[in-house]
């Protein structure tokens, strides 16, 4: 934020702006906003006990303001962090054609505590929303009631907070001690249009006693379960939505409640009663996209398809300034197992490469590789007139499998990875070990292929259909695909961007 003006000032810029408002200034703000072009969405002054949530409640006001405006649903969710979330926010805005996002906060009084101050998570969010529109086309509009209170600042390293001490080196290492404290936002007649943004705060010294690690710690890919509260709430869910439910509800159900069910059930955990809630849902999932497929195809109204990827792809590189682009189709990556190769990606490439959008896109019927070949091919407009292929996807063996190969797909080119489709053909361990045996190869092989790409390239890795599987205690079957079950239809799609990460 460069300045807080006092009189608020309409002409605002697609570059991003942050600034308090009074009420007064609403509408006439409103219509500038909306001849700008963004997406305006409100957040109301909220409740004490949303205190230390101010990202949530900012995230839900502007997934409204989307989903009033006809966009696409989150792509695979809550994001974990604020930088991938706001680029999936921007992208869908766009997709619709805005220009960007307007965001109107309200006042933030009963967020504070006895000191008038927000707390420390709540402010950061707040500093990050201020800094972001800098560099985003996000306009934040602050109400003039929040002018006075306090926030805290950017943490610093706690050897600052220790008095001087000789290292292992012998040499002294200043360090006053500093606390925390809130800082009032400043007032309008103080600040400078041309001041410079706050610099980051450093990151602590590792003293040098301390070997450096020669290798990232392994990735922990299977969380603990959850308590049984907490999944029987998800089946209670999922026995509930019954009947027509929107795109994006049913999209929503799936990533938060389904999968992680059915992850329970693989590991042991749930009851009769959940089983019977995801069976439920899954043949109703089934029944009613295998009978609006035919529809789909004509009307033209559905859901992201794997089909849509190279266009996916081409509007995900020109927002993020990728000098080139690589779609990386990974043959049966289906959506739990995608999530999997995903988090020891971006374990593994660290500040190499940031994951920019996160991806749910639906596959064509059948769920077989050639189809979706076959429609990648083709395009959208191929969808109405096409006809399923009867031949068979062949794949190199061996040591080849975990080698990206170059596949003609109409006018590109596709790296794909067939390791995956490969081991599902014959049986194998139980589930749960068998999932993350299969996240770490073809991992293994994406991370190898990612660290070759010049910097600033975009390698779009998606799954092009799933497959269910039968699972005991002594192990689990080959792969079955080819229908409309949830698991076979619904896959990922990643963006990397590779190397010149800000």
């Amino acid at each position: 934020m460069t300045a807080l003006p006092t009189d608020t000032d309409t002409s605002l810029s697609l570059r991003g702006e942050a600034l308090f408002t009074r009420p007064t200034d609403q509408v006439r703000l409103a219509s500038a906003l909306e001849s700008a072009g963004l997406v305006q969405a409100t957040v109301e002054p909220p409740e004490a006990s949303s205190r230390g949530r101010l990202r949530e409640v900012i995230e839900a006001a502007i997934e409204a303001a989307l989903e009033e405006r006809g966009a696409a649903p989150p792509g695979l969710g809550a994001s974990s962090d604020l930088d991938a979330s706001l680029s999936d926010q921007l992208f869908r805005a766009r997709h619709i054609g805005a220009n960007g996002l307007a965001i109107h906060l309200g006042s933030l009084a009963a967020l504070t505590n006895l000191a008038g101050a927000l707390d420390a998570e709540d402010s950061a969010v707040l500093r990050w929303w201020i800094a972001a529109t800098e560099e985003r086309p996000v306009v934040l509009l602050i109400c003039e009631s929040n002018r006075h209170l306090g926030a805290y600042g950017p943490p610093i390293p706690v050897e600052r907070l220790l008095p001087s001490k000789p290292t292992a080196s012998g040499t002294a290492r200043r360090s006053e001690p500093q606390h925390s404290k809130p800082v009032e936002a400043p007032e309008a007649e103080a600040c400078d249009a041309t001041e410079s943004p706050e610099p980051p705060s450093p990151e602590p010294t590792v003293p040098q006693q301390i070997p450096q690690a020669s290798a990232p710690p392994p990735v922990t890919v299977r969380p603990p379960l959850p308590e049984p509260a907490e999944w029987r709430a998800w089946a209670a869910e999922l026995d509930a939505a019954k009947g027509p439910k929107p795109l994006g509800a049913i999209e929503r159900l799936f990533v938060s409640r389904y999968v992680p069910l059915t992850e329970v059930l693989a590991r042991g955990g749930g009851d009769a009663a959940a089983e019977r809630a995801v069976e439920n849902w899954a043949s109703s999932f089934a029944r009613s996209y295998g009978e609006a497929f035919g529809a789909l195809r004509v009307t033209g109204k559905r859901p992201m398809m794997v089909l849509d990827v190279p266009q996916l792809a081409s509007r995900i590189a020109r927002l993020h300034g990728a000098r080139s682009t690589q779609l990386v189709l990974v043959d049966s990556m289906r959506f739990d197992l995608g999530l999997r190769v995903h988090e020891i990606m971006r374990a593994a490439l660290g500040a190499d490469a940031a994951c920019t959008e996160r991806l749910l896109l639906w596959a064509a019927l059948p769920t077989t590789t050639p189809t979706q070949l076959d429609l990648l091919a083709k395009g959208p407009d191929g969808l109405a007139s096409f006809e399923p292929s009867e031949r068979e996807e062949h794949f190199t063996r061996g040591r080849g499998l975990t080698t990206l190969r170059r596949v003609k797909v109409g006018p590109r080119d596709v790296l794909k990875l067939d390791v995956i489709e490969a081991r599902l053909r014959e049986p194998g361990a139980p589930w749960p070990e068998r999932l993350d045996s299969l996240a770490e190869e073809a991992a293994e092989a994406l991370i190898g292929h990612a660290r070759l790409l010049q910097p600033r390239t975009l390698m779009f890795v998606f799954g092009d259909h799933g497959f269910r599987i039968e699972t005991d205690e002594r192990g689990s079957s080959p792969a079955q695909q080819g229908h409309a079950t949830p698991e076979e239809v619904l896959v990922p799609g990643f963006a990397w961007m590779i190397g010149g990460i800000h």
